[in-house]
């Protein structure tokens, strides 16, 4: 390999069947760490926090434009 160039390329990986795939699956679901409940939960709480300032925010901005807009656009130059 050249010093400084490019990384040699991977091994092809042999094809396997369905069963020893989901094996392959469920293994790798068993390394993930997962959230607890209590993180879950605390997550969820703020999303819907957010989404609801995000609401609120988005309703008067439109609000005040529906309120400007007319007059605006009823002054002619």
């Amino acid at each position: 390999m050249i010093e400084g160039g490019a990384a040699e390329p991977k091994a092809k990986q042999r094809k396997v069947g369905p069963v020893q795939f989901f094996r392959q699956v469920r293994d790798e679901m068993q390394k993930i760490t997962w959230t607890s409940r209590n993180e879950t939960m605390i997550s969820t709480i703020m999303v819907l926090i957010m989404v609801t300032i995000a609401s609120i925010f988005f309703f008067t901005v439109d609000q005040i434009l529906r309120w400007l807009m007319p007059m605006l656009l009823s002054f002619s130059f």
